[in-house]
């Protein structure tokens, strides 16, 4: 149980440093992939990211 609730949190941590990467991207003017293409992935990993956070969490608390 320890070593998922460590993968979860880990997984969750680098889904939310991946969409900190992207957003420096979308913020750069004339980068390749288009602005639309970054933001979806910004949406995707933040999501994902905050979702297995919150689930490492919740094990981290209720899984003693």
């Amino acid at each position: 149980m320890t070593l998922m609730k460590v993968v979860f949190i880990t997984l969750g941590l680098i889904l939310l440093f991946i969409m900190a990467h992207q957003l420096t991207m979308y913020v750069r003017p004339g980068i390749f992939p288009p602005k639309r293409v970054v933001k979806e992935r910004i949406v995707v990993a933040g999501g994902a990211g905050v979702c297995f956070l919150c689930i490492g969490i919740l094990f981290a608390i209720l899984a003693k």
